[in-house]
């Protein structure tokens, strides 16, 4: 998009890392076992079921071959030691400690135009919901923005699409601040795909307030 604004624009690019795409599955090392123990969630790496992978997941076929997410991880070949520091000394903890974080590090910059890419298709509702965006889903029916409490309502819209290969994992999204962007009504946004399948883009034409 192009446009002629006067003042100063936050844009904020930021990969997410997919929850499915930073489980212990892909990086046997985003998880710090012995501080799972002492928060008392040792229990969730008895099944992949309790781990949170269904039978909706797309690799969860081949990882019950495998055994427990536990003998999956004691499997490696890194003798069990699995928490691999960061450069501030902070591990890369399970989504629901590091929604929170991706969270407060988007926000704190407030920016007016927001891109995500590697975001997990069943958690689309839950960055509408901590960013108080209104967020359009393309050729998916089965997410959606979450509805906002009673006289509180978004700060953001957006829209999101998966890719085409792999559609139950993740995708890319765009969000603009209300406050600082209107969307056209007769220029809804524009999905562009590339032939292989994983690469995709977001088109959306935008208005300056």
């Amino acid at each position: 998009f192009f446009f002629e604004i006067m003042r100063p624009l936050r844009v904020l690019q930021f990969n997410t890392l997919a929850r499915c795409l930073a489980e212990t599955i892909q990086f046997p090392y985003a998880i710090d076992l012995e501080q799972e123990r002492r928060a008392g969630r040792e229990h969730i790496y008895e099944s992949w079921e309790a781990y949170g992978i269904t039978e909706r997941h797309w690799q969860h076929a081949e990882l019950v071959k495998g055994g427990t997410p536990a003998e999956y991880l004691l499997g490696q070949n890194e003798a069990g030691t699995f928490g691999v520091e960061e450069a501030n000394g902070k591990y890369l903890y399970a989504w629901g400690d590091r929604l929170p974080l991706l969270i407060a590090q988007i926000t704190q910059h407030d920016p007016d135009l927001i891109f995500l890419q590697e975001v997990q298709v069943d958690t689309v509702p839950e960055f509408a919901t901590a960013l108080r965006a209104q967020i359009r889903t393309l050729e998916l029916s089965c997410v959606a923005s979450p509805p906002f409490e009673e006289g509180v309502g978004p700060v953001y819209d957006g829209l999101y699409a998966a890719r085409r290969d792999a559609p139950e994992s993740d995708g890319i999204a765009i969000l603009w601040k209300r406050t600082s962007f209107d969307a056209p009504s007769d220029a809804r946004g524009e999905l562009l795909r590339y032939s292989d399948g994983q690469k995709l883009a977001l088109l959306q034409p935008l208005v300056a307030r």
